[in-house]
C-alpha cells in the first residue's frame, strides 16, 4: 500500500472510527458519550483520587473508544519526559475531557504549572469536572478556551501572574508543549510558539506531537525533522484504546 497500511490496518481503523464518532466530535449530539464517560467515573471512581479517575477513564475508553492519549507506550513516552525534564510550565494544546493534562499532572513537581487550550467550551466543561472531581489542586491545571492565537496574550499574562518576573516580558517561555489538537493546525500553531515575535520555546524545550502517525499531521514531521536547532525522535505505539499503528514525536530544541 502506498501509505504502508495493510488491509487488516485499515479494517481497524474504520472500525476505530465507527466507535469514536470522529467526523462529528463537534457536533452537540456528539458530546453524550463524553457525557457518559463523565458520569461513569463519578459513579465509579474514588472522590479525590487521580490515579482512580484515570483508571475509570481507561476502563471507559476501551469500550467507547474516545481521544485520550491513553495507556500504553506513547503514555510511557510522555511521563518519561515529564519525570526527566521536570518542567515547570507545560503547555497543552487540545484538552479534550482532561484525561492528558490530569496523567501529565500526576509527573510533575509540585510547583509546575499545566496551561491547556481548548476551543471546544463543552469539553472545557467536563475536563474542569474530572480535575475538581481528581482532587487536582487549584491553579495546577488552567483550561483556556480558545485558539492558541486567540488565547497567546491570556497566557502571557497568567505565565507573569503564576511566576512573576521569572516568566515575564522576554522571559516568557515555556518548558514542555504537548501537541494533542487538530492535526492540521500542528505545524502553524508550533510556528506560533517557535517563531519571532512569540519565539516562546527556550533552548532546551521538548515538544510532543501526538498521532503523528494516524490520523497522521505529515507537514508537521517534515518540518520538525528538517530542523537543525531541533533533535527529534519517534516512538512507536498505537492509537489509543486500540491497535491502529500510531506514535508520537519527541523533539527537543538544542540551540
Amino acid at each position: 500500500e502506498k501509505d504502508g497500511r495493510t488491509g487488516e490496518d485499515r479494517a481497524r481503523i474504520r472500525a476505530l472510527l465507527k466507535r469514536s464518532e470522529y467526523a462529528t466530535l463537534f457536533d452537540r449530539a456528539a458530546l453524550s458519550k463524553e457525557e457518559r464517560m463523565l458520569e461513569y467515573v463519578h459513579a465509579t471512581a474514588t472522590y479525590g483520587g487521580a490515579k482512580s479517575v484515570l483508571n475509570r477513564m481507561d476502563e471507559f475508553g476501551w469500550k467507547h473508544w474516545m481521544m485520550n492519549v491513553g495507556d500504553g507506550a506513547k503514555t510511557e513516552a510522555l511521563e518519561g519526559v515529564l519525570r526527566s525534564e521536570k518542567p515547570s510550565v507545560v503547555l497543552e494544546l487540545g484538552g479534550y475531557c482532561g484525561y492528558s493534562a490530569l496523567r501529565m499532572s500526576e509527573c510533575l513537581p509540585s510547583h509546575s504549572r499545566i496551561y491547556t487550550i481548548e476551543p471546544h467550551p463543552c469539553c472545557v466543561a467536563i475536563a474542569s469536572a474530572i480535575h475538581a472531581y481528581a482532587g487536582v489542586p487549584s491553579g495546577r491545571i488552567q483550561i483556556l478556551n480558545g485558539t492558541l492565537k486567540s488565547m497567546l496574550p491570556i497566557l502571557r499574562e497568567r505565565l507573569t501572574l503564576d511566576f512573576g518576573p521569572e516568566r515575564s516580558g522576554e522571559n516568557c517561555r515555556v518548558d514542555v508543549v504537548f501537541l494533542d489538537h487538530d492535526k492540521s493546525a500542528y505545524l502553524s500553531d508550533f510556528l506560533l510558539l517557535n517563531n519571532e515575535p512569540n519565539n516562546l520555546l527556550r533552548k532546551g524545550a521538548v515538544v510532543i506531537a501526538d498521532n503523528v502517525i494516524f490520523p497522521g499531521a505529515p507537514d508537521y514531521l517534515e518540518h520538525i525533522r528538517a530542523l537543525d536547532c531541533f533533535d527529534s525522535r519517534f516512538v512507536q505505539g498505537s492509537v489509543e484504546y486500540s491497535e491502529v499503528r500510531d506514535g508520537i514525536e519527541i523533539s527537543t530544541r538544542i540551540k
